[in-house]
């Protein structure tokens, strides 16, 4: 999170001194941390400051001295910026104990060298689909009067328009609202939030119903978000939610 801060010396201080960096674009692949830390102090000065969210990590090869982690998140541009940009990042870590210390030996980290500015939305003058994305609901939802309203497991009540809204999900009594800037906690049920969502949404599951905006592939057991998260379909209801999934968005 600190990198996306600018704070480059939150990764660097975790690194060895002969530390392997390899990036997506030309020229970033190099190995020792002299280089390493010019690199990505010149990289902090050039990232927008921006926060995460929706991180996924993965333990891919654990060997008891080394191991290796990927993860993917959605990177957002800070709103007090004036920017609006929001794409998925992908990284890879691999660590190994040294004199009994963990240190990070190479590591892979993405994030797009075109950023957006005031002034440039990119080389043909457009946004990339998940800015538009991003940008599209949250003009809807500033004037948008559809609104689900909900008490959060931490107390206060929130007011989410539901054109952010991805999906809802059960998670025991309560229900999890994921939207376009991050995932809320309702301290009521499922059916509850369902009758105020409204006949835009769809349940694809007994535990999960969709916004069918937000819908980029319907699969034989799933359904893939546009923020590549899968939810849960079925197969024998599967022909059931496709029917109903395109007849909403029709």
């Amino acid at each position: 999170m600190g990198f996306w801060q600018g704070d480059s010396d939150a990764v660097l201080g975790r690194c060895g001194d002969d530390v392997m960096w390899v990036a997506p674009d030309e020229g970033r692949y190099m190995r020792g941390i002299d280089s390493v830390s010019a690199d990505f102090k010149r990289a902090a000065r050039e990232i927008e400051p921006a926060h995460i969210s929706q991180a996924q990590f993965t333990v891919v090869q654990n060997c008891g001295d080394a191991c290796s982690v990927v993860g993917r998140y959605i990177v957002t541009v800070d709103g007090e910026k004036g920017l609006f940009h929001q794409t998925q990042e992908r990284c890879q870590f691999t660590w190994e104990r040294r004199t009994g210390e963990l240190k990070i030996v190479s590591m892979f980290v993405s994030w797009p060298r075109r950023r957006m500015t005031a002034d440039h939305a990119g080389i043909d003058g457009t946004l990339d689909k998940a800015t538009r994305r991003y940008v599209e609901a949250r003009i809807a939802a500033q004037s948008d009067k559809h609104r689900l309203v909900f008490p959060d497991v931490n107390g206060p009540i929130r007011f989410v328009s539901l054109n952010e809204i991805l999906w809802v999900g059960a998670r025991r009594k309560h229900t999890i609202i994921h939207t376009v800037s991050g995932d809320y906690e309702a301290s009521i049920g499922l059916s509850e939030v369902e009758r105020s969502l409204g006949p835009g949404f769809v349940r694809v599951h007994r535990s999960f119903i969709v916004n069918p905006s937000y819908v980029s592939l319907i699969e034989r057991r799933e359904v893939v978000m546009t923020d590549d998260t899968r939810v849960p379909v079925p197969e024998k209801r599967h022909a059931e939610v496709a029917s109903k999934l395109m007849r909403t968005c029709g």
